[in-house]
């Protein structure tokens, strides 16, 4: 029959002497504060390495800032320009306006046109060449 309830035989480990034993706990705890040490650099150098980089991002959104503003006064700028054209344009002449004033330049015929000085002119010559038929 087999035993279900048999004890194992325990494990003696050997005592250790009490100077072995501050030894170890000695060596254990240079370890940790080897670790502690290790882990308190890595955790000032990440901290440095965030405050820089902190730094690094409120100098650029800083400048975006800056750039966003300008770019909003270009465009204050522009739609103050456009209103300007567009008021501009709606005062001049459209295309039936147009047409009328050109078939009225057309009729009249502005080239044939003569200045006061000619008209002047044409008239003193004309007395001058009266005058010499008088003769």
């Amino acid at each position: 029959m087999v035993e279900l309830f048999k004890k194992k035989s325990e494990v003696v480990t050997p005592i250790m002497s009490q100077k072995e034993g501050n030894g170890e706990a000695t060596r254990r705890i240079r370890i940790l504060e080897e670790r502690n040490a290790n882990l308190n650099r890595k955790v000032e150098l990440i901290e440095r390495n965030l405050i820089e980089f902190n730094k690094k991002e409120n100098q650029e959104i800083k400048t975006i800032n800056a750039e966003i503003i300008e770019m909003q006064k270009q465009i204050s700028v522009i739609k103050n320009n456009v209103s300007l054209i567009v008021r501009e344009l709606q005062l001049t002449a459209k295309k039936d306006e147009f047409n009328s004033l050109k078939k009225y330049v057309e009729v009249w015929d502005p080239v044939e046109f003569v200045t006061r000085n000619e008209v002047k002119n044409l008239i003193k010559d004309h007395i001058e060449a009266r005058e010499e038929l008088i003769r």
